[in-house]
């Protein structure tokens, strides 16, 4: 293997459908919390939730949702052999999905 290769959010074909449509047991059926802002906006492709400030005193959220946040992304990798099964490893830097966002007023 020399990449893996994977989509964040819902396809746009799927996105803006009724996620009622799916069977209950389905993932994009509709779940508790609700992961589907309705028609227009469709499902939240990522749901960041944190605390901020010295004494995380202050809460912020974002949600991604919208076909333009659609993407795909391809990660170069490689695989090992443990006991049969494909394990691949990947680092993922959380605090670049924030890096460029001011939050000194909070954020919602």
């Amino acid at each position: 293997m020399s990449q893996l290769t994977f989509s964040v959010g819902v396809d746009p074909g799927v996105n803006n459908g009724d996620p009622a449509a799916w069977a209950s047991f389905h993932p994009l059926a509709p779940k508790s919390p609700s992961m589907h802002w309705g028609w227009a906006s469709g499902y939240r492709f990522v749901a960041l939730k944190g605390s901020q400030d010295r004494n995380f005193a202050q809460d912020f959220q974002i949600h991604a949702l919208g076909n333009k946040n659609y993407f795909k992304q391809s990660i170069p990798t490689s695989a090992t052999d443990v006991n049969g099964a494909l394990v691949v490893s990947i680092n993922a830097d959380y605090t670049k999905a924030v890096s460029q966002i001011g939050m000194a007023n909070g954020l919602n």
